[in-house]
């Protein structure tokens, strides 16, 4: 798990991504600037090789900032989603209904595919006017 042994302790694949987050967390706890500015550059750019499933482990807000960013490396906005829907399956009650809007809010409906689209609508905190601006703006 991306926590577990810390640093170094990922396996060969994703290492990039999976120290970055890693280091995003402690920033963020820690309220390193700095290196929450790196980490995040760096978490970005390598995210599409990290396991859904390390993001489980990060807070709320690390979740937010990363998956915000324009330059997320992701090869589709579908993994944007399945990541929030992933965050918060994970999660179960913890995550109030702001957090949860805030986390699908990271999603840029107009670019996820028709079949996500379709399936966001029936979702209970979906930012419903961020799906409205989004698909004018496209």
């Amino acid at each position: 798990s991306l926590f577990e042994g810390g640093p170094g302790s990922a396996s060969a694949e994703g290492v990039l991504g999976l120290e970055a987050l890693y280091m995003l967390s402690r920033a963020i706890a820690h309220g390193d600037d700095a290196l929450e500015k790196l980490c995040l550059t760096n978490a970005a750019s390598a995210f599409h090789e990290v396991r859904l499933s390390d993001i489980s482990q990060l807070s709320t807000d690390a979740v937010v900032r990363v998956l915000s960013l324009d330059d997320l490396g992701v090869y589709s906005e579908d993994f944007v989603h399945s990541a929030v829907e992933l965050y918060i399956k994970s999660q179960g009650d913890k995550l109030s209904d702001a957090e949860q809007s805030r986390l699908w809010g990271c999603c840029r409906f107009a670019f996820l595919s028709t079949r996500i689209q379709a399936q966001m609508l029936l979702l209970p905190h979906i930012p419903a006017q961020r799906f409205l601006e989004s698909e004018v703006a496209a």
